[in-house]
């Protein structure tokens, strides 16, 4: 699987007709710097939880994907905000092996605080990550976990997923990419 995810990269790289900006939110210990790894580097790179705020910029030409780790701080939160609106897409983070209520709700919560913030038209992907252990929740615990009937976006996809082994990640970003760029434009794809 990590040779597959090694040309996620050269999937980035290519030159696009104008620039995008994604961006990947979560809470804690959710998976973000996983993925970042995976994209960049191709393999996971053991890391320690980030204390408070910790922001991280991958960029591959005209395409740049900032992720941001919110921790359980409200301030940091706000921070959010200011990001939601001049994406061009998003991505949310969500831990579906923890199943603590109050986690639940606050990632339902910051969910639908994205999804309103954002226009309606702007792609969300939702990786629901942590899908290699056997405890995860399945697609419609996490659908009412994070009660996404509610999502006003227009074009939103869950994504099952495993940061740590990679599978599910070329399938989440490949959503992303097809739906950032109007239907009249030619990219050209590969297969991850």
């Amino acid at each position: 699987m990590g040779h597959a995810i090694s040309s996620l990269s050269y999937f980035l790289s290519k030159k696009w007709n104008n620039s995008k900006e994604i961006v990947m939110v979560g809470f804690d210990s959710v998976g973000k710097t996983t993925i970042l790894e995976k994209v960049k580097l191709g393999d996971v790179v053991p890391s320690l939880p980030m204390a408070n705020f910790h922001t991280e910029i991958v960029k591959c030409q005209n395409l740049e994907l900032t992720s941001f780790d919110l921790g359980g701080d409200y301030r940091n939160k706000l921070i959010w905000r200011y990001y939601y609106d001049k994406s061009d897409g998003a991505i949310f983070v969500f831990d579906s092996l923890d199943r603590d209520k109050e986690r639940c709700e606050n990632s339902a919560e910051e969910l639908h605080r994205l999804s309103s913030q954002m226009a309606e038209d702007r792609p969300l992907l939702i990786f629901a990550n942590k899908q290699d252990f056997k405890d995860a929740m399945n697609m419609e615990e996490i659908n009412e976990n994070l009660r996404t009937r509610n999502l006003r976006q227009k074009t939103w996809y869950i994504q099952l997923c495993s940061a740590k082994t990679g599978e599910g990640l070329n399938e989440g970003f490949e959503w992303i990419w097809n739906n950032l760029w109007p239907k009249n434009e030619v990219v050209q794809k590969i297969r991850l």
